[in-house]
């Protein structure tokens, strides 16, 4: 507990002058980061020459919650804010009583938050960069919010500068150091190439092989207990490959995962040893690594699941687990997200939504660690970060919405475990976990609202992302609430639920994608001017995928459609679903073109070889991303298709992501749920 004479030693000592001119207002508190536990005093030094100023304290639904207003005495006014429940929440304080200038305002963000006690919940860890001089005073905002462990370098250059010779930096053991010291676990990544060794490419040569070994080694040993363990390489797979490694990735990096599981176990046998080295979910990828042994060379198999449509993740996780589990019958290995993100580039608190859902499906898909990425916005993902960095020296950092919602789940799922997916619709996702508490359900609609009647013995407690709770007593014995596409927590004597949608669910061309032609009614193929022809099934390093070797660069998968042109004519990449259902029905679809380059797609649908709609995406005056819903009348048999076709004679940078929903006008209703608490 922060005592109150803190805050009084704080706006005396703060060591910031008054401002000179009227009307200037700087807020500031002690409480470093805005971060707050439930109980403290919530108390603001407002530093201003005006006569009196007024504060408004607003919730993330922009409810005004308190407000109140004070006079400065000497330059200052102690603001003392209602203690407030766990929430994320907006202080808004501005001047008064100004006759010759304008009002000042600051507005900053400030979290509430409920940290259960005893040890970290291991499941749930965040990326940092301290190793590229991130400021270290940040660290305790891991820990207040619940977040076990962090994942940082400690780069292979900066601890071997010459060969045969380590040297830790000073700037290197701090953040190890005072990590351990609060607790917070240490997963460290060994990055990436060192100017002494293969040109600084990744090792490839026995001697690079070897040094790399040894600087595992040093590592481990070096830093001992204050890391918990070591990742080999980072997205092997992807960018942070070049040079001799490009002829053989799988071979090269198996080789180097060898050698450091050796010199790595060597220096400590109970040090874990995260492996894959991979961007994505690149089940097919992973394949021949594993076909090289590479299971027999690690305690994790690592993973950086990063998606737009965060359910899509079951797809990709579900088949490696499969396939983990298929070549390593006799022994359990953990899969670890050791990057994970899903993120709204122009909304924070979509954000915070994106980033419950995503971990949500991960530990529905079984895994063991999820490392949100990241702690702080960077520059790449200016965005992502749980802490935002408001380039303001007097409060340079404050919480975003995640770092709400990433404290929010922690709390709730704590010591809790999956226990299994509700029957819904499929567009409604309940997830039940089970623990010392009872069992909480996470529940959101991935389209639309949808209400549903909760089957209660007595009154439940539904939890925003935030951390608001809301406690709900049941009419009879149903409790109604609405699912939006930001999840909830709910909690108590829950029998089970019951859904109406308006509508019923006919396909989903992501949920239904299939190697098999046919499969959930869909087929995929080209259409050039022959009419529509069958793709084969196929795939590389990446994925799976449907192409036509006689169609260059043609690809259909799970999300993304890839045009072709041949012969000096343009193909379309083309979905086709054939209709089970006889009536009105709604197509709705969502496409997003993501690169800058070329000029852009024509995408058309034509139902029985007519055209009922068509858009562009990238060419000049257009979007790069549209959604669109179509009325259509279908009949039994009915054939639609989806098509995607390059702009011009071009196909270069046509690949465009692509989602059908298809529904009909009848309403749906799901069965009651038979689980009982």
């Amino acid at each position: 507990m922060i005592r109150m004479s803190t805050y009084i030693v704080w706006s005396l000592v703060l060591g910031i002058a008054p401002p000179a001119r009227a009307g200037e207002l700087l807020v500031t508190t002690s409480a470093f980061g805005n971060v707050f536990s439930q109980g403290d005093p919530i108390v603001f030094n407002a530093a201003t020459t005006a006569q009196r100023v007024a504060w408004r304290l607003i919730d993330l639904d922009g409810h005004s919650v308190a407000e109140g207003a004070e006079t400065p005495r000497s330059g200052r006014a102690l603001l003392y804010l209602p203690s407030a429940p766990t929430g994320y929440y907006r202080l808004r304080v501005t001047t008064e009583g100004e006759e010759t200038s304008g009002a000042a305002t600051s507005e900053q963000t400030l979290v509430v938050v409920s940290v259960s006690p005893g040890p970290a919940d291991p499941r749930f860890n965040v990326v940092s960069h301290f190793a590229a001089n991130w400021p270290q005073n940040i660290l305790p905002l891991i820990s207040r919010a619940g977040i076990a462990g962090l994942r940082d370098e400690l780069p292979w250059a900066m601890i071997e500068p010459t060969r045969g010779q380590f040297v830790v930096p000073r700037s290197l053991e701090d953040y190890p150091t005072t990590a351990h010291r609060l607790h917070i676990d240490v997963l460290v990544p060994l990055t990436y190439g060192n100017p002494l060794y293969d040109g600084g490419e990744p090792p490839s040569s026995p001697a690079g092989i070897a040094a790399y070994s040894r600087y595992a080694a040093e590592v481990v040993r070096h830093f001992g207990d204050r890391i918990g363990g070591v990742e080999v390489w980072n997205e092997y797979n992807g960018a942070f490959a070049a040079g001799a490694v490009l002829a053989d990735r799988p071979r090269f990096y198996t080789d180097m995962l060898k050698s450091a599981f050796v010199g790595a176990k060597h220096a400590d046998a109970k040090m874990t040893v995260v492996a894959g080295g991979v961007a994505g979910v690149p089940v097919p990828y992973l394949r021949k690594l594993f076909d090289k042994q590479a299971l027999d060379n690690l305690d994790v198999v690592q993973i950086h699941p990063y998606y737009t449509v965060p359910e899509d993740a079951e797809y990709d996780v579900g088949r490696l687990q499969r396939l983990v589990a298929q070549r390593a019958p006799r022994r359990r290995i953990p899969i670890w997200a050791t990057e994970a993100g899903s993120y709204d580039a122009q909304d924070r608190r979509r954000t915070a939504g994106l980033l419950v859902r995503l971990s949500t499906v991960l530990l529905a898909q079984g895994v063991g660690r999820i490392y949100w990425y990241s702690l702080k916005d960077t520059p790449d993902f200016p965005i992502a970060g749980l802490i935002e960095n408001t380039g303001d020296a007097a409060t340079p950092y404050q919480p975003a919405p995640a770092y709400a919602a990433y404290s929010t789940l922690i709390r709730e799922l704590r010591d809790a475990h999956f226990s299994g997916r509700e029957a819904s619709d499929p567009r409604t996702r309940v997830y039940g976990f089970e623990g010392a508490r009872g069992r909480v359900r996470i529940a959101w609609s991935t389209k639309g609202v949808t209400r549903v009647n909760l089957r209660a013995t007595g009154p439940i407690q539904i939890v925003r992302i935030d951390g608001r709770e809301q406690v709900v007593t049941a009419i009879g014995d149903v409790i109604q609430t609405d699912l939006t596409a930001e999840p909830v927590f709910i909690r108590g004597p829950v029998a089970g639920f019951t859904e109406r949608r308006p509508d019923k669910l006919l396909a989903d061309s992501v949920a239904d994608f299939d190697g098999r032609q046919g499969t959930a009614n869909w087929s995929y193929g080209s259409a050039p001017a022959a009419g529509f022809r069958e793709a084969r099934w196929s795939g590389n390093d990446w994925g799976d995928f449907w192409t036509d070797p006689e169609m260059p660069f043609l690809s259909i998968d799970r999300s993304a459609m890839q045009p072709s042109v041949a012969g000096g004519q343009r193909v379309a990449a083309v979905r086709r679903w054939r209709s089970p259902y006889k009536g009105p029905a709604t197509i709705a679809v969502a496409m997003d073109r993501d690169a800058d380059g070329g000029d852009g797609v024509r995408v058309e649908i034509h139902k029985d070889g007519a055209p009922i709609w068509q858009a562009e995406l990238g060419t000049p005056g257009h979007g790069k991303a549209l959604d669109a819903t179509i009325p259509v009348t279908l009949r039994k048999g009915s054939i639609v298709d989806f098509e995607v076709l390059p702009a011009s004679d071009r196909s270069d940078f046509d690949n465009t992501a692509i989602r059908v929903q298809i529904t009909s006008a009848e309403a749906a209703k799901t069965p009651p749920s038979k689980q009982e608490d």
